[in-house]
C-alpha cells in the first residue's frame, strides 16, 4: 500500500533554502525533458502547514521542473516532520552532492540551531558536509572573477606560482 498522494502544485511552497535550480545547469535541463515527456516520477516529500497547503522538503527541483513544464499536480509522500528533521533530511542529499561553500555552511549551522539543534551538534552535522571547491560557487560555476587568482599564476598540476 502507498501513501503518495497527487497533490495540486498551487497548495505546495518552497522551503526558502536552495529551491531555485540552475536553468542552465545541464543535470536541470535533463530533469526538465523528462518531466515534460513523462511528468513526476519520484514523488516529492513534504510536510503540512498549520495554515493549510504543504511545504517542500525534498524535491525542489522536481517541483520547479514540474512547475516550468507546465504540470498541474505531482506526486508527494505527505510527513509529519518536527523543523530539525525536515531540514536535515530535506537538504542533506543535496547539500551532500553539490557541497557547501564556507558561508553556506555558517548558514546551515544557524538554520539547524534555529530549528532548535543543539550549538554543538548543529556544528558538527554542518561539519560533515563537504566543501566546494575553491573558486567554484554551488552551482559549479566558477566564482567570480575577483574572487579567484588568474589563470597564469597555476602551474602545470595546478600548484601555484610563487613570485
Amino acid at each position: 500500500m502507498t501513501d503518495t498522494q497527487d497533490l495540486e502544485l498551487d497548495a505546495i511552497r518552497e522551503r526558502g533554502w536552495r529551491d531555485v535550480a540552475e536553468s542552465a545547469d545541464p543535470a536541470y535541463r535533463v530533469l526538465l525533458a523528462s518531466v515534460r515527456r513523462r511528468g513526476v516520477l519520484e514523488p516529492l516529500v513534504v510536510r503540512a502547514l498549520p495554515d493549510g497547503g504543504y511545504r517542500v522538503v525534498s524535491g525542489a527541483r522536481r517541483l520547479q521542473a514540474a512547475r516550468e513544464a507546465g504540470c498541474t499536480t505531482v506526486p508527494a509522500l505527505v510527513r509529519d516532520l518536527a523543523e530539525p528533521q525536515a531540514l536535515v533530511g530535506g537538504v542533506w542529499t543535496a547539500l551532500t552532492r553539490s557541497g557547501v561553500s564556507d558561508d553556506e555552511l555558517e548558514r546551515v549551522r544557524e538554520q539547524l540551531a534555529a530549528a532548535g539543534v543543539s550549538e554543538e551538534d548543529a556544528g558538527l552535522l554542518a561539519g560533515s558536509l563537504p566543501r566546494t571547491a575553491p573558486g567554484v560557487e554551488l552551482t559549479g560555476r566558477a566564482a567570480a572573477a575577483e574572487k579567484r587568482a588568474p589563470a597564469w599564476a597555476w602551474g602545470r598540476r595546478g600548484a601555484r606560482r610563487r613570485g
